[in-house]
């Protein structure tokens, strides 16, 4: 069925007496709402037919409860996105009754944070944006809503958060997360271990370059960064001289890690062989320079390095019968494969026509 809803009202009076020392409040037990009686005697509520309501009329003094911020109450570092408790003390002889909690990010303009009942005196909050000015504001309530207020003696700061990383073989200084305070700068020194250099460096999931430093300027929200690093690499030469060729690596210049072997190999011509492997240039460390197959190491830069060859040579024996041999001077005399040797002889004189 149908329930009609009517406009009630009805007004308290007292004794002027009392008024001058207590404060009468009316608490509308249906609606939870409180109403000062001193200030306005007159309450107005509605009412629905069949519907019992119930008041309650609180009496007390006129003074006000004392409430003071102890955190954060100045100079503190906040961070964005992180939970801090909000401390403060409050006290009144009739009972604290509520509380609300505000922060201002400007020290002018307040945001609830939210309320609580009772003699309470923290509250959980994460902050979710950052100021150079920021300050909590504790309004404390007795039973009889008379009313006082703590502000933070000073205003404290809500940073953001920039978290660093590095790979192997390599640091990032600061390391880890590091609050900023708000709308300020925070630099970052990137270091290869040695023989090392940086590879490339991210900020904020985009590529920078291999940079060993980078500053954040007046930082209003959170940021990442991280390096990444890379073994030094040389170009290393490999040649050959005449009567051979190389046969590893298989091209020249090749690109070789700080302190790697590398294998060099080479191959002799037809008629010629091996002798042996010199560095031309840079400095090298060969591993047998008198093997045609051997490894080279560089630690200092670029090198080069050759593989030598020699023709083959035989030994020439020349002998004269009833005569003399008179080139070559000397016999065995070592000749080289292919080339010509002259040869001459001169036969004795009692054997001479």
């Amino acid at each position: 069925t149908d329930q009609t809803t009517t406009p009630m009202s009805f007004s308290v009076s007292f004794d002027a007496s009392l008024l001058s020392r207590f404060k009468p409040i009316l608490y509308d037990l249906q609606t939870g709402t409180y109403q000062n009686l001193k200030d306005n005697p007159s309450y107005s509520y509605a009412s629905t037919q069949g519907t019992t309501y119930s008041f309650r009329l609180l009496i007390g003094d006129n003074t006000n409860p004392t409430v003071a911020v102890t955190y954060p109450n100045g100079g503190e570092q906040l961070t964005v996105g992180t939970s801090t408790t909000i401390t403060w003390t409050s006290s009144d002889a009739s009972g604290i009754l509520s509380q609300d909690v505000y922060y201002s990010l400007d020290g002018i303009s307040y945001t609830l944070i939210g309320t609580v009942n009772g003699a309470v005196h923290s509250m959980a909050w994460t902050p979710a944006s950052g100021s150079g000015t920021a300050r909590i504001k504790v309004v404390a309530r007795d039973s009889v809503l008379n009313e006082a207020q703590s502000i933070s003696s000073s205003a404290f700061d809500i940073g953001y958060t920039i978290t660093s990383s590095a790979g192997a073989n390599g640091s990032i200084s600061p390391l880890g997360a590091t609050t900023v305070p708000y709308n300020r700068s925070q630099s970052y020194t990137i270091s290869p271990a040695t023989h090392y250099h940086v590879a490339d460096v991210l900020v904020d999931g985009s590529s920078v370059g291999a940079v060993t430093g980078h500053t954040f300027d007046n930082v209003t929200s959170n940021h990442s960064i991280s390096a990444t690093f890379t073994i030094d690499t040389y170009q290393l030469g490999v040649s050959a001289g005449a009567g051979g060729s190389i046969t590893a690596p298989s091209s020249s210049p090749v690109t070789v890690n700080y302190g790697a072997a590398t294998t060099i190999s080479a191959s002799p011509s037809a008629h010629y062989h091996f002798v042996n492997w010199t560095v031309t240039s840079g400095s090298a460390s060969i591993a047998d320079p008198n093997a045609s197959s051997t490894t080279v190491t560089l630690t200092a830069g670029d090198a080069a390095v050759r593989a030598n060859f020699a023709i083959d040579s035989y030994q020439l024996t020349v002998q004269a019968v009833n005569g003399t041999v008179t080139t070559p001077p000397g016999s065995p005399v070592a000749v080289d494969y292919g080339v010509p040797t002259a040869i001459a002889a001169s036969a004795n004189a009692q054997d001479r026509k």
